[in-house]
């Protein structure tokens, strides 16, 4: 299965996230390839990823189902590294929801908060990893509380929604990643600080 990322240093950000300079939503551009569905996976509480797809029906116009949680597949998690390795968590998606994805128009998001990394790549994690229909997005860098600073869900929700914007802009709109440094479709997204200068209505 190939995969694309976004990854970040090891190192926590100073910076915080930028917020929109206009009114959200996906371009004139984006596909809408068909049947977006949001999903909990390991130890995302469900109710974080309602709230999630609450703010992509408002803000983006978009219809988005909620499927049942996806616990974190065991074999997926690599005990050397305490991380999962993110292929992995992306078929134990695909299996738990194969049914979803048997319409060949069905796009699948799994928000996790477990750390994962991609074994193909040199990095050391990955922010979201995704195939063509599935991606997985890891809040668990993302959080200061990680790097020992105190938890800010604030933060953590902001830099999750440029995330999954960008993911979607892949995996749902089809658009190709080219862009300023501030916006959605930014060629990479290599730290905290990349991720926080994003402006999540430029595209």
């Amino acid at each position: 299965m190939g995969v694309a990322l976004a990854l970040v240093v090891a190192c926590a950000s100073a910076s915080r996230p930028r917020r929109p300079s206009r009114a959200l939503g996906f371009p004139s551009a984006c596909a809408r390839a068909g049947a977006l569905h949001f999903t909990a996976l390991g130890a995302m509480p469900a109710a974080r990823v309602e709230a999630l797809a609450a703010r992509y029906r408002r803000a983006y116009r978009v219809p988005v189902t909620v499927l049942p949680p996806v616990p974190a597949a065991a074999e997926a998690f690599d005990r050397a590294r305490g991380q999962y390795e993110a292929s992995a968590l992306l078929a134990a998606v695909e299996r738990a929801h194969a049914a979803t994805l048997s319409d060949p128009s069905a796009r699948v998001l799994a928000v996790a908060t477990e750390d994962q990394y991609i074994a193909t790549r040199r990095w050391r994690y990955a922010f979201a990893a995704y195939g063509e229909r599935v991606a997985v997005v890891s809040t668990a860098r993302m959080d200061p509380a990680f790097y020992g600073d105190q938890a800010d869900r604030g933060l953590v929700d902001a830099r999750l929604h440029r995330m999954v914007t960008r993911v979607l802009a892949g995996i749902y709109c089809g658009l190709p990643r080219r862009g300023a440094p501030d916006s959605v479709l930014r060629p990479e997204v290599l730290s905290l600080d990349d991720l926080d200068v994003i402006d999540e209505s430029v595209w």
